[in-house]
């Protein structure tokens, strides 16, 4: 238009057409350049962009991050590992193998560390060795580990012969005897009847002692209580450093009276020290008598004491041996049946007895090498000898890996579902960024 009004005037008689969009006012616009483009791309339909700038540096943040962690984890996965110059990824290729065959290994048993790091390659041959020989053995079947010499630390041939004399002696004679000797003095005096091999014995020197008081006095000597006679018969020192007082009246009454229970015709030199055994022994014999009656003697107790006594020879002879087993009983407080039925087992068992000084040695080496838990396994299982080489290898192997996966952060945490999920995620962030 000519004039401003001109341009005016047309423009507004556009607008009332309804084609105001086709109309740009620039006549009173000092910037009219920048303007006129940005009103043309408007009038056009061209919007800038709106973009989200923070989640677009988040989603970058996150693929650089993801591409981070599978390029440590591809290192770290083929990085040769010390002191074996194997890598992990060689151990899952193994484990693969091992795991593909017909007749593939499936211990559970793992090497610590410790024992991991000096197991080579010259070691393990001396651990297979040390297997198959003890397989031969017996240290993986049911019958030795069953055995009731399984545990027991024999080392030498000489000290299991031995102790088999021993056991068989106390399994078909000394313990069966024992018993009914038990029986009978329950049954004659109505003592309880001992529970243990100690017990017993007690109760024997506890019957010796009534045989030689009964020698000195009469059987009423045990009727009552012999403190007062004790006491009146001691030395005046003997009830002051006791604080004992007695008036002289009591003194002789209760002195008469322990006279009168001396046997005729016995002479005592210190009737006070009788008196004091006799006191010990009531309290034993009424320890083991509930009813508290007068001490009486079975008949046969010479034989009784010959064979108590060689019984607790033997005991004493084989409780070093099996004292030396964990959590082992002490044998002369075994309840009598309990220490027979384990001493016929023992005496039956000779078979694993003479083998197992060597299996034990054979034990011992395995312990060192770090393969308790992969022979117990193996004894668990009862696998056979073909089987230790592939068992022994998959257990090498796996322990390997483990201990790879245990010291390493970057192949910490990474299952095959967090790698395939971590591969996902690569890929559609790759995707986001093309």
């Amino acid at each position: 238009p000519a004039t401003s009004a001109d341009g005016h005037a047309v423009a507004a008689a556009l607008r009332e057409e309804g084609l105001g969009s086709m109309v740009l006012d620039l006549t009173e616009d000092a910037a009219w350049r920048q303007h006129a483009s940005e009103g043309i791309r408007e009038s056009l339909g061209v919007q800038p962009p709106q973009l989200d700038v923070a989640g677009i540096i988040a989603s970058r943040d996150r693929l650089t991050s993801v591409r981070s962690r599978l390029d440590r984890y591809v290192r770290a996965l083929h990085r040769p590992r010390e002191p074996w110059s194997v890598s992990a990824y060689e151990a899952l290729q193994k484990l693969a193998e091992l795991t593909s065959r017909r007749d593939r290994a499936t211990t559970r048993a793992r090497i610590d560390a410790e024992h991991l790091g000096r197991l080579d390659e010259e070691r393990r041959e001396r651990a297979l060795a040390l297997l198959r020989r003890g397989h031969a053995l017996g240290l993986f079947a049911p019958e030795v580990s069953s055995s009731a010499w399984n545990g027991i630390p024999v080392e030498d041939m000489d000290e299991a012969t031995d102790a088999l004399v021993h056991l068989r002696a106390l399994a078909n004679d000394l313990l069966p005897t024992i018993q009914e000797h038990t029986a009978v003095v329950t049954r004659t005096t109505g003592l309880s009847r001992a529970r243990n091999l100690g017990q017993w014995i007690e109760q024997l020197d506890m019957f010796d002692g009534v045989r030689e008081s009964l020698d000195v006095f009469l059987p009423e000597v045990f009727e009552r209580s012999a403190a007062d006679m004790v006491i009146a018969t001691a030395s005046k020192r003997w009830r002051d450093e006791r604080g004992i007082h007695m008036d002289g009246s009591r003194r002789r009454r209760f002195t008469r009276q322990a006279g009168d229970l001396v046997r005729p015709g016995r002479v005592v030199d210190d009737l006070h020290g009788e008196l004091v055994k006799v006191q010990r022994r009531r309290e034993v014999w009424r320890r083991h008598d509930p009813d508290g009656g007068w001490p009486r003697l079975p008949q046969g107790l010479d034989e009784m004491r010959r064979t108590a006594g060689r019984a607790r020879g033997a005991v004493t002879e084989v409780q070093p041996l099996l004292g030396r087993a964990q959590d082992s009983p002490v044998l002369m407080e075994m309840p009598l049946e309990d220490l027979l039925e384990l001493a016929r087992s023992l005496a039956a068992d000779d078979l694993t007895a003479q083998r197992l000084p060597e299996v034990n040695r054979i034990r011992t080496d395995l312990e060192a090498l770090g393969l308790s838990d992969f022979v117990a396994d193996m004894a668990a299982r009862s696998v056979e000898d073909d089987q230790l080489e592939p068992e022994l290898t998959y257990c090498w192997w796996s322990s390997l890996l483990a201990q790879t996966l245990a010291a390493d952060p970057d192949l910490g945490g990474l299952d095959a579902r967090a790698l395939s999920q971590m591969a996902v995620a690569l890929r559609e962030l790759d995707a986001a960024h093309t």
